[in-house]
This record gives structure tokens, C-alpha cells and sequence, in this order.
């Protein structure tokens, strides 16, 4: 399972950085939506800006999410 955890890097050029094996985060997302035995049913992508701290930006959109999670009328509607 993916997590908030997971991150999709950039460089300066705005070009996708390569894990550390050599992977890249987007193709292991992309892979895994279209697994049909994944059941994705949502998919969330948040960018916390050049300027952000990445822990603050985890924090935040925990906190955001935590937030829709608990929205129980929304979610049955």
C-alpha cells in the first residue's frame, strides 16, 4: 500500500527522481491503479511547494485528510 509516505521527487528541472532502487514512484503508482486486484478506489496527490518543509506538509495534509475522512455525511452522499 502506498502511503502519505511516498513521495514522487523532482529535481530543479522539474524532472522525476529515481528511488533509491532505481524505480520510479510514479510508475509504482500507476502500476498499482491499474492493478485490478488492488480495488484503488481514490487517489490523492498534494504538492507541498518549493518553499514547504516536507515533515510540515505531511503534518498538514494528515490533517486535511483526517479531516475529509470524518466528513461520514459527506462520504455516504
Amino acid at each position: 500500500m502506498l502511503t502519505a509516505l511516498d513521495e514522487l521527487k523532482a529535481d530543479e528541472h522539474g524532472t522525476e527522481r529515481r528511488e533509491l532502487d532505481g524505480t520510479l514512484m510514479s510508475e509504482t503508482v500507476r502500476e498499482r491503479v491499474a492493478d485490478p486486484k488492488a480495488s484503488v478506489t481514490d487517489v490523492f496527490f498534494t504538492s507541498h511547494g518549493w518553499k514547504g518543509d516536507v515533515p510540515a506538509a505531511i503534518e498538514q495534509y494528515d490533517a486535511w485528510v483526517g479531516a475529509m475522512g470524518a466528513m461520514r455525511n459527506d462520504r455516504d452522499a
